[in-house]
């Protein structure tokens, strides 16, 4: 990295371009040719480089325009997931309604959906088996986990220092510590 001509940025360029792949450093300086042995400090290094942030930038911003991806749809999802209502999910009657019937928000809870049918004997030899029903299995979505994402966007994970922190200070000694006096 001690060279600094077109080579050196086209090189932090393909850096920039790899790492966005899969925001693995160690593996997009290896891609982008740097040396394996050095790679994982290269890779560290490459990343506090004002030019290869830039170019970074841009390449999730381009991403993130071409997906559709934005911070009031990405939160949205979130919300649907942490707020939803399970009940949404089901009719009057109690059953689950086909996911066309469900709104939005109803949708975005469902992780997965197993549809099995449940077949009865065939009414003779050389006939078809009878469909006696059908067991639909939903999962949802980690609905804490959801939560924590939107304490996190909201910052309420922000631990407090206790020596910064305006009021009571409790200091607990073992009982067997001898105040000085």
């Amino acid at each position: 990295m001690a060279a600094r001509g077109p080579s050196a940025n086209a090189k932090r360029r393909r850096f920039a371009e790899e790492y966005a792949k899969d925001f693995n450093a160690t593996q997009a300086a290896i891609r982008a040719g740097y040396s394996r042995k050095s790679a994982k400090v290269c890779g560290s290094r490459l990343l506090t480089f004002a030019d290869v942030r830039d170019h970074l930038a841009q390449i999730v911003a381009k991403a993130s325009r071409s997906n559709e991806i934005t911070v009031e749809r990405t939160m949205r999802e979130i919300a649907s997931v942490a707020y939803g209502d399970v009940g949404a999910l089901f009719d009057e009657a109690g059953n689950l309604k086909p996911i066309q019937q469900m709104d939005v928000d109803a949708r975005a809870m469902i992780a997965g959906v197993e549809h099995e049918e449940i077949f009865g004997p065939s009414e003779g030899e050389g006939e078809p088996r009878r469909v006696l029903g059908m067991v639909r299995k939903v999962r949802l979505r980690d609905k804490l986990k959801g939560l924590d994402q939107c304490m996190s966007i909201l910052a309420m994970h922000k631990s407090v220092n206790p020596l910064a922190a305006s009021g009571l200070n409790l200091h607990i000694y073992p009982s067997t510590y001898k105040r000085p006096k």
